[in-house]
């Protein structure tokens, strides 16, 4: 329901379990047989699993987006969830949809259908285009 949320929690959850292990680690007896290493080893393989993963999840070429307006109906209506897939312009072609961000309102995400590629003349005729 809410999944804006969804990564900020695991992050806690996560962060919350590292902590846990490393209490935990930490609290030896003196007849415990594990080496004066095995504390900051343990914290150390966590933290950078920890860190493999957030890495993992900001590079990876999909993202999850939330439809806000009408304005692509009845291909995406309002209250869609799409999951895109971070492309380079040059792998754009014709029909595809993109997601952009307005340069004057950049906390605003567009979402809109290519209809024109380079070389193609484009015209508008009232409602109508034709390439």
């Amino acid at each position: 329901p809410f999944p804006e949320l969804l990564f900020p929690t695991s992050l806690l959850v996560r962060a919350a379990a590292a902590y846990d292990a490393y209490r935990l680690a930490t609290r030896r007896n003196a007849n415990d047989a594990y080496p004066a290493y095995a504390s900051p080893l343990a914290l150390g393989l966590i933290t950078s699993g920890c860190l493999a993963f957030w890495y993992t999840l900001t590079t990876v070429p999909f993202q999850s987006y939330h439809i806000g307006a009408a304005s692509m109906a009845p291909t995406l209506i309002e209250g869609d969830h799409v999951i895109v897939q971070k492309a380079a312009l040059a792998e754009l072609q014709r029909g595809d949809l993109v997601l952009f961000r307005h340069p004057e309102k950049p906390d605003e995400i567009y979402v809109k259908r290519i209809v024109g590629v380079p070389g193609d003349e484009v015209a508008f005729r009232g409602q109508d285009i034709s390439i």
